[in-house]
């Protein structure tokens, strides 16, 4: 019998610790919030990171796909049509298949996942070594050197749950993963600009 799968609410978990763990290793101030069911249709992601240090401030949002197996082993994974077509638009967005199902690995699963673009031609059940993939530390220097994920345009590392409506709107929508409305962000702000008048 085959080992049961872990959930894709545990890979997402066990990524963002990982994502963590490494960033703050390199000497990276390092934030990652989980997406909410509801916003993910709308800004496909299940993992929100951001990073700074000094004046580098960068975001990028991953994917999370759990494995599934054939009865022979080899590992696929669903991939959703509409999601892929809204991924494809977003730069800063990218998948992350973890290519393991033994929970030993849990810890250090950042390091036992492919990370990549959608794929050109849409493919319901991706199939192991069937597309190009980065692993997360090739990744991570990317991210690192600028050359993926999007960069903030702020000196700012605002706590998301303070975030203005300025800077709502400058972020292209990135961060519509929030759960607060545009009223208790009007609030926020508000309040925000009162304490800053008085």
């Amino acid at each position: 019998m085959l080992p049961r799968i872990p959930i894709e609410a545990n890979y997402t978990r066990w990524l963002m610790n990982c994502i963590e763990s490494y960033f703050n290793a390199i000497g990276y101030t390092v934030h990652t919030e989980e997406q909410s069911q509801a916003l993910e249709k709308h800004m496909p992601f299940d993992i929100y990171a951001r990073i700074n240090k000094g004046n580098v401030l960068k975001r990028f949002g991953l994917q999370v796909k759990r494995p599934y197996q054939y009865a022979n082993g080899d590992l696929y994974w669903e991939i959703d049509r509409t999601q892929d077509n809204i991924i494809k638009k977003i730069p800063s967005i990218f998948y992350a298949f973890p290519d393991f199902i033994d929970r030993k690995y849990y810890a250090v699963a950042c390091h036992h996942v492919r990370i990549t673009r959608p794929i050109i031609s849409y493919k319901h059940h991706l199939r192991a070594n069937t597309f190009n993939y980065y692993r997360f530390g090739h990744f991570a220097k990317q991210i690192v050197d600028c050359l993926f994920g999007q960069e903030i345009k702020s000196n700012v590392d605002f706590d998301s749950a303070l975030i203005t409506i300025e800077e709502y709107d400058m972020i292209n929508n990135f961060h519509m993963f929030l759960d607060i409305t545009q009223q208790d962000a009007m609030l926020i702000y508000n309040i925000s600009k009162d304490e800053i008048e008085t």
